[in-house]
Protein backbone atom coordinates (compact mmCIF):
# COMPACT_ATOMS: atom_id res chain seq x y z
CA UNK A 1 0.00 0.00 0.00
CA UNK A 2 2.77 2.16 0.96
CA UNK A 3 4.63 1.67 -2.22
CA UNK A 4 1.63 1.97 -4.50
CA UNK A 5 1.24 5.76 -2.71
CA UNK A 6 4.95 6.55 -3.46
CA UNK A 7 4.69 5.87 -6.65
CA UNK A 8 1.68 8.36 -7.28
CA UNK A 9 3.34 10.76 -6.00
CA UNK A 10 5.94 10.58 -7.93
CA UNK A 11 3.99 10.96 -11.19
CA UNK A 12 2.17 13.64 -9.44
CA UNK A 13 5.80 15.14 -9.22
CA UNK A 14 6.59 14.41 -12.95
CA UNK A 15 3.49 15.63 -14.06
CA UNK A 16 4.22 19.17 -12.33
CA UNK A 17 7.55 19.28 -13.46
CA UNK A 18 6.38 18.88 -17.30
CA UNK A 19 4.09 21.85 -16.09
CA UNK A 20 6.73 24.21 -15.05
CA UNK A 21 9.11 23.53 -18.02
CA UNK A 22 6.03 23.80 -20.50
CA UNK A 23 5.39 27.22 -18.56
CA UNK A 24 9.16 28.40 -18.54
CA UNK A 25 8.73 28.25 -22.63
CA UNK A 26 4.96 29.89 -22.86
CA UNK A 27 4.96 32.58 -25.64
CA UNK A 28 3.18 35.78 -25.07
CA UNK A 29 1.83 37.71 -27.77
CA UNK A 30 2.84 41.56 -28.05
CA UNK A 31 -0.67 43.03 -29.68
CA UNK A 32 -0.07 46.77 -28.18
CA UNK A 33 2.82 48.95 -29.33
CA UNK A 34 3.30 51.94 -29.83
CA UNK A 35 6.40 54.68 -30.28
CA UNK A 36 6.68 58.00 -30.55
CA UNK A 37 8.03 60.10 -33.50
CA UNK A 38 11.56 61.03 -33.72
CA UNK A 39 11.78 64.71 -34.44
CA UNK A 40 15.39 66.23 -34.63
CA UNK A 41 13.48 69.45 -34.80
CA UNK A 42 14.67 72.52 -36.32
CA UNK A 43 18.16 72.44 -37.65
CA UNK A 44 20.21 76.26 -38.11
CA UNK A 45 23.17 75.09 -40.86
CA UNK A 46 25.23 77.91 -39.83
CA UNK A 47 24.75 77.55 -36.18
CA UNK A 48 24.89 74.09 -35.99
CA UNK A 49 28.20 72.27 -36.27
CA UNK A 50 27.98 68.69 -34.18
CA UNK A 51 25.60 66.26 -33.77
CA UNK A 52 21.74 66.53 -33.20
CA UNK A 53 20.65 64.39 -30.88
CA UNK A 54 17.03 63.62 -30.01
CA UNK A 55 14.90 60.36 -28.06
CA UNK A 56 12.14 58.50 -28.91
CA UNK A 57 9.81 55.97 -26.48
CA UNK A 58 8.48 52.92 -27.45
CA UNK A 59 5.87 51.19 -25.29
CA UNK A 60 5.07 47.52 -25.02
CA UNK A 61 2.02 45.46 -23.62
CA UNK A 62 2.24 42.16 -23.77
CA UNK A 63 0.10 39.02 -22.74
CA UNK A 64 1.45 35.87 -21.69
CA UNK A 65 -1.37 32.80 -21.92
CA UNK A 66 0.40 30.73 -18.91
CA UNK A 67 1.15 31.84 -15.31
CA UNK A 68 4.16 31.60 -13.65
CA UNK A 69 6.76 33.76 -11.15
CA UNK A 70 9.59 34.18 -13.55
CA UNK A 71 11.17 36.56 -15.36
CA UNK A 72 10.18 38.21 -19.02
CA UNK A 73 12.21 39.06 -21.65
CA UNK A 74 11.43 41.91 -23.92
CA UNK A 75 13.09 42.29 -27.44
CA UNK A 76 12.67 44.41 -29.54
CA UNK A 77 13.54 45.34 -33.13
CA UNK A 78 14.24 48.19 -34.75
CA UNK A 79 14.96 47.58 -39.03
CA UNK A 80 15.72 49.57 -41.44
CA UNK A 81 14.31 52.04 -44.09
CA UNK A 82 13.98 50.59 -48.19
CA UNK A 83 16.58 53.34 -48.92
CA UNK A 84 19.04 52.30 -46.07
CA UNK A 85 22.28 50.33 -46.45
CA UNK A 86 21.58 48.46 -43.80
CA UNK A 87 20.93 49.09 -39.63
CA UNK A 88 24.56 50.86 -39.79
CA UNK A 89 23.71 53.77 -42.82
CA UNK A 90 20.53 54.67 -41.88
CA UNK A 91 19.56 57.52 -43.78
CA UNK A 92 16.84 60.48 -43.87
CA UNK A 93 15.52 61.62 -47.28
CA UNK A 94 14.77 64.58 -48.66
CA UNK A 95 12.22 63.04 -50.75
CA UNK A 96 11.19 59.68 -51.72
CA UNK A 97 11.89 59.51 -55.29
CA UNK A 98 16.03 61.34 -54.51
CA UNK A 99 18.85 59.29 -52.64
CA UNK A 100 21.12 62.08 -53.59
CA UNK A 101 19.77 64.55 -50.61
CA UNK A 102 20.04 62.55 -47.35
CA UNK A 103 20.98 63.29 -44.00
CA UNK A 104 22.95 60.09 -42.17
CA UNK A 105 21.42 58.99 -38.65
CA UNK A 106 21.51 56.13 -36.50
CA UNK A 107 19.48 55.03 -33.59
CA UNK A 108 21.16 53.14 -30.24
CA UNK A 109 20.24 51.99 -26.78
CA UNK A 110 22.09 53.58 -24.94
CA UNK A 111 22.68 57.07 -23.78
CA UNK A 112 25.98 57.44 -24.61
CA UNK A 113 25.03 56.34 -28.43
CA UNK A 114 27.34 53.52 -28.95
CA UNK A 115 25.39 50.50 -28.88
CA UNK A 116 23.22 50.46 -32.33
CA UNK A 117 19.65 49.53 -32.54
CA UNK A 118 19.21 46.56 -34.81
CA UNK A 119 16.47 43.42 -35.51
CA UNK A 120 18.73 40.79 -36.75
CA UNK A 121 19.49 38.07 -33.88
CA UNK A 122 23.24 36.90 -33.61
CA UNK A 123 24.59 39.72 -35.73
CA UNK A 124 26.35 42.32 -34.77
CA UNK A 125 23.54 44.65 -34.54
CA UNK A 126 20.81 42.44 -32.53
CA UNK A 127 17.62 43.43 -31.08
CA UNK A 128 17.76 44.79 -27.73
CA UNK A 129 16.73 42.53 -24.69
CA UNK A 130 15.47 43.74 -22.05
CA UNK A 131 14.54 41.51 -18.59
CA UNK A 132 12.08 42.42 -15.98
CA UNK A 133 12.23 41.55 -12.41
CA UNK A 134 10.38 38.36 -11.17
CA UNK A 135 6.51 38.58 -11.49
CA UNK A 136 3.36 36.39 -11.51
CA UNK A 137 1.98 36.37 -14.55
CA UNK A 138 -1.36 34.68 -14.27
CA UNK A 139 -3.50 33.50 -17.14
CA UNK A 140 -3.46 35.80 -19.55
CA UNK A 141 -1.24 37.92 -17.63
CA UNK A 142 -0.01 41.83 -18.73
CA UNK A 143 3.91 42.94 -18.91
CA UNK A 144 3.72 46.22 -19.98
CA UNK A 145 6.48 49.12 -20.25
CA UNK A 146 8.44 51.41 -22.22
CA UNK A 147 12.06 51.87 -23.36
CA UNK A 148 13.87 55.29 -24.62
CA UNK A 149 15.34 54.78 -28.34
CA UNK A 150 18.47 56.97 -28.81
CA UNK A 151 19.35 59.51 -31.70
CA UNK A 152 21.54 60.55 -33.55
CA UNK A 153 22.01 63.17 -36.60
CA UNK A 154 25.61 62.70 -37.53
CA UNK A 155 27.65 65.79 -37.46
CA UNK A 156 28.11 67.41 -41.32
CA UNK A 157 28.36 70.40 -42.98
CA UNK A 158 24.78 71.05 -43.02
CA UNK A 159 25.52 74.14 -44.87
CA UNK A 160 26.14 71.75 -48.18
CA UNK A 161 22.60 69.88 -47.32
CA UNK A 162 19.61 71.43 -49.36
CA UNK A 163 17.05 73.36 -46.75
CA UNK A 164 13.77 71.55 -46.09
CA UNK A 165 12.06 68.45 -44.14
CA UNK A 166 14.01 65.13 -44.47
CA UNK A 167 12.40 61.70 -43.18
CA UNK A 168 12.34 57.73 -42.75
CA UNK A 169 10.61 55.17 -41.44
CA UNK A 170 11.87 52.04 -39.91
CA UNK A 171 9.55 48.99 -38.69
CA UNK A 172 9.44 48.28 -34.88
CA UNK A 173 8.36 44.79 -33.84
CA UNK A 174 8.52 43.38 -30.05
CA UNK A 175 8.58 39.59 -28.85
CA UNK A 176 8.35 38.78 -25.30
CA UNK A 177 8.39 35.09 -23.39
CA UNK A 178 9.16 33.99 -20.22
CA UNK A 179 13.03 33.58 -19.11
CA UNK A 180 13.55 29.74 -18.18
CA UNK A 181 15.02 29.57 -14.69
CA UNK A 182 17.45 27.08 -16.32
CA UNK A 183 18.65 30.13 -18.29
CA UNK A 184 16.93 28.95 -21.44
CA UNK A 185 17.29 32.05 -24.11
CA UNK A 186 13.49 33.43 -25.15
CA UNK A 187 11.96 36.22 -27.14
CA UNK A 188 10.49 33.35 -29.30
CA UNK A 189 7.23 34.92 -28.60
CA UNK A 190 4.84 35.74 -31.76
CA UNK A 191 6.49 38.67 -32.96
CA UNK A 192 3.91 42.23 -32.79
CA UNK A 193 2.70 43.90 -35.76
CA UNK A 194 5.66 45.70 -37.18
CA UNK A 195 4.82 50.19 -36.24
CA UNK A 196 6.35 52.61 -37.65
CA UNK A 197 9.04 54.92 -36.14
CA UNK A 198 9.08 58.14 -37.84
CA UNK A 199 12.31 59.83 -37.98
CA UNK A 200 12.10 63.24 -39.53
CA UNK A 201 14.60 66.54 -39.47
CA UNK A 202 14.54 69.94 -40.57
CA UNK A 203 17.29 72.26 -41.97
CA UNK A 204 16.17 75.74 -41.65
CA UNK A 205 16.87 78.67 -44.03
CA UNK A 206 19.94 80.59 -42.65
CA UNK A 207 22.86 82.81 -44.42
CA UNK A 208 26.31 83.14 -42.25
CA UNK A 209 26.69 87.19 -42.02
CA UNK A 210 30.01 86.35 -40.43
CA UNK A 211 31.06 85.45 -44.23
CA UNK A 212 29.62 88.55 -45.91
CA UNK A 213 32.07 90.75 -47.28
CA UNK A 214 31.83 93.69 -49.55
CA UNK A 215 35.00 95.86 -51.28
CA UNK A 216 35.18 99.24 -51.88
CA UNK A 217 34.11 100.62 -55.04
CA UNK A 218 36.63 103.10 -56.31
CA UNK A 219 36.36 105.34 -59.45
CA UNK A 220 39.93 106.11 -59.71
CA UNK A 221 41.39 109.63 -60.37
CA UNK A 222 40.18 111.29 -63.91
CA UNK A 223 40.42 114.59 -65.10
CA UNK A 224 37.28 116.61 -65.25
CA UNK A 225 36.13 116.47 -68.27
CA UNK A 226 35.78 112.43 -69.15
CA UNK A 227 32.68 110.69 -69.36
CA UNK A 228 31.06 107.46 -67.90
CA UNK A 229 33.58 106.46 -65.69
CA UNK A 230 33.29 102.89 -65.14
CA UNK A 231 33.61 100.54 -61.54
CA UNK A 232 33.10 97.55 -60.20
CA UNK A 233 33.23 95.12 -56.58
CA UNK A 234 32.10 91.91 -55.21
CA UNK A 235 29.54 91.63 -52.51
CA UNK A 236 30.23 88.21 -50.96
CA UNK A 237 27.38 86.17 -49.41
CA UNK A 238 27.12 82.63 -47.71
CA UNK A 239 23.67 81.40 -47.55
CA UNK A 240 22.78 77.19 -46.91
CA UNK A 241 21.89 75.14 -49.86
CA UNK A 242 18.60 76.15 -51.49
CA UNK A 243 17.88 79.43 -48.89
CA UNK A 244 16.39 82.51 -51.49
CA UNK A 245 17.43 85.17 -50.21
CA UNK A 246 16.99 88.72 -51.63
CA UNK A 247 19.87 91.66 -51.69
CA UNK A 248 19.08 95.32 -51.28
CA UNK A 249 21.52 98.72 -51.73
CA UNK A 250 19.56 102.04 -50.49
CA UNK A 251 20.52 105.50 -52.07
CA UNK A 252 23.45 105.90 -50.10
CA UNK A 253 23.62 109.18 -47.64
CA UNK A 254 23.49 112.39 -50.61
CA UNK A 255 20.62 111.52 -53.05
CA UNK A 256 19.23 114.17 -54.41
CA UNK A 257 15.95 112.90 -53.83
CA UNK A 258 15.40 111.22 -50.24
CA UNK A 259 15.54 107.18 -50.82
CA UNK A 260 15.73 107.05 -54.41
CA UNK A 261 18.51 104.72 -55.87
CA UNK A 262 18.11 106.70 -59.31
CA UNK A 263 19.35 109.65 -57.41
CA UNK A 264 22.46 108.81 -55.46
CA UNK A 265 25.12 111.22 -55.51
CA UNK A 266 28.81 111.35 -54.27
CA UNK A 267 29.73 114.14 -51.49
CA UNK A 268 32.87 116.09 -51.54
CA UNK A 269 34.96 115.14 -48.63
CA UNK A 270 35.28 117.79 -45.70
CA UNK A 271 38.23 119.33 -45.19
CA UNK A 272 39.04 120.31 -49.14
CA UNK A 273 37.56 123.80 -49.30
CA UNK A 274 37.14 123.49 -53.44
CA UNK A 275 34.72 120.85 -53.29
CA UNK A 276 33.22 120.47 -49.87
CA UNK A 277 29.48 120.56 -50.76
CA UNK A 278 29.94 119.90 -54.09
CA UNK A 279 28.20 116.12 -55.11
CA UNK A 280 29.09 113.91 -58.12
CA UNK A 281 26.25 111.88 -59.47
CA UNK A 282 26.65 108.00 -60.16
CA UNK A 283 24.52 104.80 -60.00
CA UNK A 284 25.34 100.86 -59.02
CA UNK A 285 24.21 98.66 -61.05
CA UNK A 286 23.10 94.54 -61.42
CA UNK A 287 24.62 93.91 -64.64
CA UNK A 288 27.34 94.77 -66.78
CA UNK A 289 25.70 97.06 -69.21
CA UNK A 290 24.47 99.26 -66.40
CA UNK A 291 20.70 99.26 -67.74
CA UNK A 292 19.29 97.25 -64.73
CA UNK A 293 19.67 99.82 -60.88
CA UNK A 294 20.25 98.03 -58.09
CA UNK A 295 18.47 99.48 -55.40
CA UNK A 296 15.40 98.34 -53.24
CA UNK A 297 12.38 96.72 -53.77
CA UNK A 298 11.32 95.82 -56.92
CA UNK A 299 15.11 96.36 -57.71
CA UNK A 300 16.76 94.16 -55.09
CA UNK A 301 18.91 91.05 -56.60
CA UNK A 302 17.80 87.77 -55.81
CA UNK A 303 20.24 84.98 -55.48
CA UNK A 304 19.99 81.24 -54.11
CA UNK A 305 22.30 79.57 -51.60
CA UNK A 306 24.76 76.62 -52.02
CA UNK A 307 26.34 76.34 -49.23
CA UNK A 308 29.49 78.17 -50.14
CA UNK A 309 30.42 81.44 -50.59
CA UNK A 310 28.35 83.16 -53.93
CA UNK A 311 29.78 86.62 -55.52
CA UNK A 312 27.61 89.17 -56.99
CA UNK A 313 29.19 91.52 -58.98
CA UNK A 314 28.15 95.19 -58.27
CA UNK A 315 28.70 97.68 -61.63
CA UNK A 316 29.40 101.17 -61.07
CA UNK A 317 28.99 104.23 -63.20
CA UNK A 318 29.90 108.19 -62.87
CA UNK A 319 28.54 109.66 -66.39
CA UNK A 320 30.92 112.46 -66.16
CA UNK A 321 33.22 113.99 -64.42
CA UNK A 322 32.79 117.67 -65.24
CA UNK A 323 32.69 118.85 -61.32
CA UNK A 324 34.93 120.51 -58.84
CA UNK A 325 38.33 118.75 -58.60
CA UNK A 326 38.73 116.92 -55.11
CA UNK A 327 37.80 113.78 -53.52
CA UNK A 328 34.46 112.39 -53.69
CA UNK A 329 32.62 109.58 -51.49
CA UNK A 330 29.22 107.91 -50.29
CA UNK A 331 28.69 105.17 -48.11
CA UNK A 332 25.68 102.58 -49.36
CA UNK A 333 24.30 100.54 -46.60
CA UNK A 334 23.67 96.61 -47.91
CA UNK A 335 20.53 94.54 -46.75
CA UNK A 336 20.57 90.57 -47.24
CA UNK A 337 17.41 88.94 -46.04
CA UNK A 338 15.84 85.28 -46.38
Amino acid sequence: MNMFKFNIYLCSALLMLGSLLISERAEAACDSVTVTNLNFGEINPVTTTGHVEFTATVHYECELTLGLLTRVAVCIQIGSAEHDSGVTDRRLRYNEADNTEILSYNLYSDAARTIIWGDVYGSAYPPVVFRSDPVIINLLGKVEGSEIIYGRLNSTNFMLSKVGTYGSGLPVTVRAAPVSLLGLLSCTGTPSSPVNLPVSAELIEACDFSAMNVDNLAFGSHDSFQQNVFGQTQLQVRCSMGTSYDIELNAGQNPVVADDVNTRRMRGESGNPDNTGSYVPYNLYKDSARSKVWGMGENMEKGTGTGSVSSHPIYGKVPGTNYTVGNYRDTITVTVSY
